[in-house]
């Protein structure tokens, strides 16, 4: 958060720490320089921090999604997935 986070939490049984941070709302990362800026920011701080208790990570800056997850049920080979 001092590297200036939204906010941060810790996801579920996974090994994921996920941090929320803005700009103006721009829908493609990188297209807002100053949102890209503190999404880098903030990743790097979270790693950083991490290191130095020695879990090692790697940080991903991604852009939310109005429709989440799409899945026709099939693989790209024509198998069922459920």
């Amino acid at each position: 958060l001092e590297a200036g986070a939204h906010g941060a939490f810790l996801s579920g049984a996974g090994p994921t720490v996920l941090a929320i941070t803005g700009g103006v709302g721009i829908a493609n990362v990188g297209s807002d320089t100053m949102s890209q800026f503190l999404a880098e920011v903030v990743s790097d701080a979270m790693v950083s921090s991490a290191a130095r208790l020695g879990v090692r990570g790697t940080a991903h800056i991604a852009t939310p999604s109005y429709f989440g997850l799409h899945s026709n049920g099939y693989d790209r080979d024509g198998e069922q997935l459920w």
